[in-house]
């Protein structure tokens, strides 16, 4: 199972409820990266194999495609909008069990507050590789 890499926005009260639901997670907070760039986040993750998650939407799909087209991976984006934690590692979950070991890298999920759970873009780098 992959671990996620939680940007700064993000609460910490949902490591734990992630880790209740069974999914590893790194928050921003504890690795000593607070206030880096969007850009600088991402890398951390990629130079450790994490899935990056985040409640800044705007900031990370820019990147993902920037990123897309210039043939640069990575290992998968989520982002969301806000939401009650319990519910949020949830939804996460079901991403990783059911989505997560069929969807390339490098992905850019957002996951819904309600309806279809996540809608899912995918863009495979230049050279095949996430």
């Amino acid at each position: 199972m992959p671990t996620l890499y939680l940007n700064e926005n993000v609460y910490l009260s949902l490591v734990k409820c992630l880790d209740d639901e069974g999914v590893d997670s790194v928050h921003t907070y504890f690795t000593g990266n607070k206030g880096i760039s969007d850009e600088a986040q991402l890398e951390y993750a990629i130079g450790r194999g994490y899935i990056l998650f985040s409640f800044n939407r705007r900031h990370y799909k820019a990147l993902h495609n920037k990123w897309a087209g210039a043939g640069k991976g990575h290992y998968g984006i989520i982002v969301s909008r806000l939401m009650e934690p319990a519910v949020l590692a949830k939804r996460i979950k079901e991403f990783i069990n059911n989505e997560y070991p069929i969807i390339p890298a490098p992905f850019y999920v957002s996951l819904a507050s309600h309806g279809p759970n996540y809608i899912i873009h995918s863009r495979r780098s230049a050279n095949g590789n996430a």
